[in-house]
């Protein structure tokens, strides 16, 4: 679950499953080194993941930073949840 901390592969993710959904120019922070950045972009994943419908329950960006392992594969079977 390391690979998903920085947020980046989770917005990668959604923006195969929505085309067009993620503004990497104005919300996508590229400082991965930085948890407060980390923190920004994981928080920006779960907002546009709410905007097209994903149920979360729980969850918030400090979750995935740390690792929670429940938590985050709960939000990757929603998302695969939206592809099927």
């Amino acid at each position: 679950m390391t690979d998903l901390r920085d947020g980046r592969v989770l917005l990668k993710v959604i923006e195969k499953l929505r085309p067009t959904s993620v503004d990497w120019s104005k919300k996508y922070s590229n400082k991965l080194n930085s948890r407060i950045h980390s923190v920004q972009n994981c928080n920006y994943a779960l907002e546009i993941c709410k905007s097209v419908g994903v149920k979360l329950v729980s969850i918030d960006g400090v979750d995935i930073v740390d690792g929670k392992v429940s938590l985050t594969l709960g939000l990757l079977w929603q998302l695969c949840r939206i592809y099927w």
